[in-house]
């Protein structure tokens, strides 16, 4: 009883600790005006401007740039927030925050506790025995890294450098570094609870596979690899991804023939 007892509170402890570290760096300053903006685009904005500029019908030469330049409307709701609400659009707005907040807090909340739990069990030395070298292997356990122990973006450097000097290669670096702001353990539970599994898992694919390739080739690059392999490993990942998109495509096909 001792023996699993000595094993189970430190993994609990590493859950809950890292659960109230996240809670207190980002809950003021990152989830509440998250929430408030998140209702407030819901509550303001009329679907049916989403839809046509953001819709699956729309043109993708204006739904991706209006989807790149949507940060900007943050700065226009706290304007409108500020200025121009009256008690039912203040109404709606309260309602669509917490309607937000019962969605995601619940998911987020036991995404965390987990990672801190899964933390205390990876030993260092696993880190170079997986992300040593410039291998396939490597970088995607680089991608997994990102995954799984998710660090704020203020801490992101200060981790890179304890994993260099662990022994982490330089490409599976950049493929955690760009997997980690991009996929989490409650990143990936949030995205499937709003679009579903089957695209969350296509989501999370690309992710990894970019940055999977996008390592492999800065390391190769780091080992000194000549031009002609680098552009060798660039051309081998567009064919890939080309025959990705195309069974995807034929897959897509074939269930709305169904």
């Amino acid at each position: 009883m001792d023996m699993v007892l000595s094993w189970v509170m430190p993994v609990l402890y590493g859950g809950t600790g890292n659960l109230a570290a996240y809670l207190a760096a980002h809950v003021l300053l990152c989830l509440l005006p998250a929430f408030f903006i998140a209702g407030a685009m819901s509550a303001l904005i009329p679907k049916e401007t989403v839809t046509r500029f953001l819709g699956r019908n729309s043109s993708k030469a204006v739904s991706y740039p209006a989807a790149a330049a949507a940060g900007s409307l943050l700065a226009v709701l706290s304007h409108i927030v500020r200025h121009r609400l009256n008690e039912d659009e203040l109404r709606d707005w309260l309602w669509e925050s917490w309607r937000f907040v019962k969605q995601i807090f619940p998911l987020l909340v036991v995404g965390v506790f987990i990672v801190g739990m899964i933390r205390v069990l990876i030993r260092p030395e696993w880190i170079q025995m997986l992300a040593g070298t410039n291998s396939l292997t490597g970088n995607m356990a680089g991608v997994v890294f990102g995954v799984f122990m998710y660090f704020p973006t203020l801490v992101e450097v200060p981790i890179a450098k304890m994993f260099l000097e662990l022994g982490m290669h330089r490409g599976t670096l950049l493929a955690y570094l760009m997997s980690d702001p991009e996929l989490s353990l409650q990143s990936i539970l949030i995205i499937s609870a709003i679009i579903g599994r089957k695209k969350t898992f296509t989501y999370v694919g690309l992710v990894a596979l970019f940055s999977a390739a996008a390592g492999l080739i800065y390391g190769a690059w780091i080992d000194g690899a000549s031009l002609l392999m680098l552009a060798l490993y660039l051309a081998g990942f567009i064919a890939l991804l080309a025959v990705l998109l195309s069974v995807a495509s034929r897959h897509a096909s074939s269930l709305k023939g169904v």
